[in-house]
């Protein structure tokens, strides 16, 4: 039987209709793309950019001076922002642009804030970190740049130093011979550095194995503490410098979501340790990569992330020398961004919820509150939002799992059935707002279930690698049983039930399609068809075989039983495919393979080609393209009384 309850969140008033609603959503409006707060947590900085029609989305910094409660905007050049580092001070802010084709420095400075470039670009255009000297240097007119260089007698990494005021190379500190360095963290003293880093002959464009290593600045080489085919990220020193506090992750389950944990090792590479054994679930809040910010509790004694906690985020607090662990925080929003200030108990993130849409934040953790310092689409405050339940059933072998079901206000049941299906395959449904376009198809007025079925991630690692080996197996038995326990329910129109999936899920969709009947139409956006096929084609063709447990050549018979393409003579539902012609990751051949077959067998069926569009749709003309698109199938199909 389906349990709920009902998420309580802040009051929408207004109804301005489905065509304003998803017009508007379907927008974007404005996003963050990167948030900090400064060692003393008295100013934070946002980057917000919105999209304009027909160019680059205009990109401005908010300036948040808590002390005074001033608040203030620099409009700025059009690109991507990142690698906040803030002097000990707390009143200059330097970070890196990403423009067409350069690389930049940029400085902030209080109390004006005014912004300025202080390098040349020609010396800047191979860096991707930077910093200022340690805390115990006597000035910050000093900045040092990580940069990536190969040229004739050297390849590797060189920490470089510059003069602020003048703009000069002062020297080199350090060259890292046959290592292309990422992510950095100095100790506190200044003696020694903690980073990742791969070899240049084993980092490709895609990425590849990353090694933790603590380097002395005594002239010694640096010292790997980490000899594995994974991924190390986000060093961070303890108070004492006597060890460092790491995320690892194995490469070959990054591909399905990955087992992210926290590590410990000594500052001479001794005593490599897990942390945490008794928290089974993956660390961070991403899907792919260990890629979330760690730091130090005020006493030394514990480290803090953000992770995922079923539907919602959490901050967890694990302690350094007995791995016992508890959340810091619970609520029913979802985090993303998250800067600390290093000197107090304050943070900054970008928070959303079912009907709170992206909102800067400060987070006072000694009196476990958050506050909202601004909310830019605050226009969403006006139009009518639907309300998001939480609703349980009993998959597959009796295994609890929830999912969210959002009921559009005001609108008379019985009503159209939306299921919508998260990509991954380890991904998830979270409380993020609009999370899939969700409050679009509500505006439209179905009833939309998110389910998290069984490889979902954000839960256990048994509930979470539950479909490894088993794509398209035990999942869609779960879905069927979602299905079932929802159509008990007296709001459900049991003749207008849909399926939509975007990627796996469209994959998942494809594959529900030949199962059941029930649905009355189906809906992929970038499904995979067919695993042969994806398993050489796909920039992630790996996934075939962790997904189902082999090579092709080895359980041949398994790859076509798992493949729609394969199952095409078993579809009956009306299928609509959506691919951009230029996605990488599923190619489009796999949408249009399946469409001939159909159309072979004689079922409806119609292909959208989206151009210019990846595997991700990220322009806001196409996505309304798209769920319109979907929409008006949906609406022209049900199955008969």
């Amino acid at each position: 039987m389906l349990c709920a309850l009902l998420f309580s969140w802040l009051s929408f008033c207004g109804d301005e209709g489905p065509a304003v609603l998803t017009s508007a959503l379907a927008l974007e409006r404005v996003r963050y793309q990167a948030v900090t707060i400064n060692p003393q947590g008295d100013t934070v900085v946002a980057v917000l950019e919105r999209p304009e029609a027909g160019g680059a989305p205009s990109v401005r910094f908010s300036i948040h001076e808590l002390s005074t409660g001033k608040a203030s905007r620099r409009d700025v050049a059009a690109g991507r922002y990142g690698y906040f580092r803030w002097n000990p001070a707390g009143s200059r802010l330097l970070f890196l642009h990403w423009g067409s084709g350069f690389t930049e420095v940029g400085l902030m400075e209080a109390p004006a804030f005014e912004i300025r470039r202080p390098l040349d670009p020609e010396d800047t255009q191979s860096a991707f970190d930077l910093m200022w000297p340690p805390s115990n240097c006597a000035d910050d007119t000093e900045i040092w740049l990580l940069r990536a260089v190969r040229e004739r007698g050297f390849q590797g990494s060189i920490v470089a130093r510059f003069d602020l005021e003048s703009g000069a190379h002062v020297a080199d500190l350090c060259r890292i011979p046959r290592l292309f360095v990422k992510d950095v963290a100095w100790s506190h003293g200044g003696a020694a550095l903690a980073f990742t880093a791969a070899s240049v002959q084993s980092y490709g464009p895609e990425g590849g194995p990353l090694d933790l290593y603590v380097m002395e600045l005594d002239g010694q080489p640096p010292l790997c503490c980490t000899r594995g085919d994974g991924i190390a990220a986000r060093p961070v020193w303890s108070n004492d410098d006597s060890c460092v506090v790491y995320v690892w992750d194995r490469v070959p389950d990054l591909i399905s979501g990955g087992r992210r944990e926290l590590r410990v090792t000594a500052r001479d590479g001794s005593g490599d340790r897990p942390l945490a054994e008794t928290y089974r679930r993956s660390i961070g809040n991403g899907i792919f990569g260990a890629d979330e910010l760690l730091w130090i509790s005020p006493d030394g004694a514990s480290v803090r992330t953000a992770t995922q906690q079923g539907l919602a985020d959490h901050i967890l607090e694990v302690s350094i020398e007995h791995g016992s662990w508890h959340w810091l925080t619970k609520g029913e929003v979802c985090f993303k961004q998250i800067a600390v200030a290093d000197a107090s108990a304050r943070a900054v993130s970008v928070a959303s919820g079912p009907r709170m849409s992206e909102s800067l934040v400060v987070h006072d953790f000694e009196r476990a509150t958050w506050t909202a310092l601004e909310q830019p689409n605050q226009a969403l405050q006006s139009i009518g939002l639907a309300a998001a339940e939480r609703r349980c059933w009993r998959g597959a072998g009796e295994v609890e799992m929830e999912g969210l079901l959002y009921l559009p206000a005001g609108a008379p049941p019985p009503l159209p059935l939306l299921m919508l299906l998260h990509g991954g395959s380890s991904g998830r449904h979270t409380l993020h707002f609009n999370d899939s376009y969700c409050q679009m198809f509500a505006a439209r007025g179905y009833a939309v279930f998110m389910p998290n079925p069984r490889g979902s991630a954000g839960y256990d690692f048994d509930f979470s690698e539950a479909n490894r080996g088993d794509f398209g197996g035990g999942e869609v038995d779960d879905l069927l049983a979602a299905l079932s326990s929802l159509l008990a329910e007296d709001f459900v129109d049991a003749r207008r039930c849909y399926v939509l999936g975007h990627s796996y899920g469209g994959y998942l969709a494809q594959m529900l399609t030949s199962h059941t009947g029930r649905f009355a139409a189906a809906a992929s956006v970038a499904g995979v068809s067919d695993w042969f096929t994806l398993r050489s084609d796909s920039d992630l063709g790996q996934l075939a075989v962790v997904g189902l447990g082999d090579a092709p050549e080895k359980i041949p018979e398994k790859y076509r039983e798992r493949s729609p393409l394969y199952r095409a003579g078993r579809m009956r539902t009306p299928l609509l495919l959506i691919h951009g012609d230029l996605d990488q990751r599923v190619p489009p051949s796999q949408s249009m393979r399946l469409f001939d077959r159909l159309r072979e067998q004689g079922v409806d069926s119609r292909l959208l080609i989206l151009e210019q569009q990846g595997h991700v749709v990220r322009d806001s003309g196409a996505i309304e393209r798209w769920t319109l698109a979907v929409h008006e199938w949906f609406a022209s199909h049900a199955l008969p009384h």
